[in-house]
């Protein structure tokens, strides 16, 4: 079992100060694929580790599920967990593929852009929306079963 390094007030004060680094400033969409996906698979462990969880050695989908199961199930934000994983679908397609199919590259990043449902303030922007998503992560994770 992991032993627990961060409390849940140092959880959130991090991850608002890592999204304000790493999400600020002006990025190609390659960039902020792998930035955000980064954030998301880190904050995800270590929320996981918070709720008493073992994300070691689980690969990034496995962790998404794991933190799923620790969140209060609300099916009106199915959205963002789609929306993680379609990052790490594109993540993946960018990593691994030389010459990644544009279509489906295209696809991805539109599914992302117009997850929300209306609910994302501002333009679609593939940074506006992983900007969006995150914040909406973490307060989907602040609210506690």
């Amino acid at each position: 079992m992991f032993e627990v390094v961060i409390n849940t007030i140092d959880f959130f004060t991090k991850y608002d100060a890592l999204a304000d680094k790493h999400q600020d400033g002006e990025h190609d969409n390659i960039t902020l694929i792998v930035k955000n996906h980064l954030l998301f698979e880190e904050m995800f462990k270590d929320y996981c580790i918070l709720k008493g969880g073992n994300p070691r050695n689980k690969k990034f989908y496995q962790i998404l599920n794991m933190t799923r199961e620790f969140c209060p199930e609300n099916r009106q934000f199915d959205w963002t967990w789609e929306a993680v994983g379609k990052l790490n679908k594109i993540r993946n397609i960018v990593a691994h593929q030389l010459e990644p199919d544009e279509l489906e590259y295209a696809e991805l990043v539109n599914a992302i852009t117009s997850g929300s449902g209306g609910l994302m303030p501002g333009p679609s922007t593939l940074k506006n929306s992983l900007a969006h998503l995150f914040g909406v992560m973490m307060a989907m994770m602040s609210v506690t079963r």
